[in-house]
């Protein structure tokens, strides 16, 4: 998206954060930094300093609070006007930077819709419908498409929930994920292993993302010595799935950690299957795995329903 404005002659600055994800700590050579200006072609890119920590209870909001408190600091010092602030969400925190931004510059906004909250947390049972941090964040959600210009969710079932929440249909846009095409790496990643085929997962591990029903096949296939299971990637849920695969002895489950993009493509690329996984209560995600499967021309097996089943039914 930035690329884009970028190159249709916009001067384009990016606050974010410094990078964490999915593993849960700063990466080099970003740690004990509190800020990090970079220059990526025409794309100007702020960082601020970022609790990565799992130690602490509630972990990942401290982490969404931290750079929302950062970038709001930021933004609010800038002496340049700003025309347009665009906001990408989630985290929902970081609305309170983009209101901020919007008020402080007399800035047009747009808010990027690709989970809404508090929905898609009440969907995946982390949050109580009824809960006061579920209707904090709600009143905080509406704030910020009260004021937008533009709202762009991704999916057909984000924006009829953004529209129940009564925002006209004339500010909403549906704006489909895209992906970057990029081509898969020359060597695999991994030492293919004779006769045997490998089913891969590329991908976020998240409470979302539904991977125990993935283990729950490896379990049944354990006696099959020509399957074995890859998982790429690693996230919120990594320690648990780890530790499921360690305490059932699924040993033809192997977890590589996450991988350079083009890496992950060529093992989607080398596989006998991609299995996309979904929580049974999440029928609103499309999964941008889908779109690098369709890239790299591998069978897709999805555990899921709502429009990732539509989209790989239309394909």
């Amino acid at each position: 998206m930035a690329q884009a404005l970028a190159a249709a002659g916009h001067e384009v600055r990016v606050y974010t954060a410094m990078p964490s994800f999915p593993l849960g700590t700063v990466q080099e050579p970003y740690r004990g930094r509190f800020h990090a200006l970079e220059q990526h072609g025409d794309i100007t890119v702020e960082r601020v300093w970022t609790y990565a920590g799992r130690a602490l209870p509630g972990g990942r909001i401290l982490n969404w609070l931290s750079v929302a408190a950062g970038i709001a600091v930021l933004i609010a010092a800038v002496r340049e006007r700003y025309d347009l602030v665009i906001v990408s969400s989630p985290p929902i925190t970081l609305a309170a930077p983009a209101l901020l931004g919007a008020f402080l510059h007399g800035a047009r906004l747009v808010v990027d819709v690709r989970d809404v909250f508090p929905d898609v947390a009440v969907k995946m049972g982390a949050w109580d419908a009824d809960s006061t941090l579920a209707r904090i964040v709600g009143r905080v959600a509406d704030a910020l498409y009260a004021r937008a210009a533009l709202i762009t969710p991704v999916t057909e079932t984000a924006s009829g929930e953004i529209a129940a929440r009564g925002v006209p249909e004339t500010k909403i846009a549906l704006t489909p994920n895209g992906f970057d095409a990029l081509q898969p790496a020359d060597r695999p990643p991994y030492a293919a292993v004779p006769g045997v085929r490998d089913i891969v997962y590329v991908g976020n591990m998240g409470l979302a993302t539904g991977l125990d029903v993935v283990l729950d096949a490896a379990a049944e296939l354990r006696a099959d010595a020509s399957i074995r299971f890859m998982l790429i990637g690693d996230g919120a849920d990594g320690d648990r799935l780890r530790a499921r695969v360690r305490d059932e002895g699924l040993a033809n489950v192997v977890f590589t950690g996450p991988l350079p993009r083009p890496d992950a493509l060529r093992a989607m690329a080398d596989a006998a299957l991609t299995v996309v996984p979904l929580v049974a209560t999440i029928a609103d995600s499309l999964p941008t795995k889908l779109f690098d499967a369709m890239l790299v021309g591998t069978p897709i097996v999805l555990s899921a329903g709502g429009e990732a089943k539509r989209l790989v039914e239309r394909s």
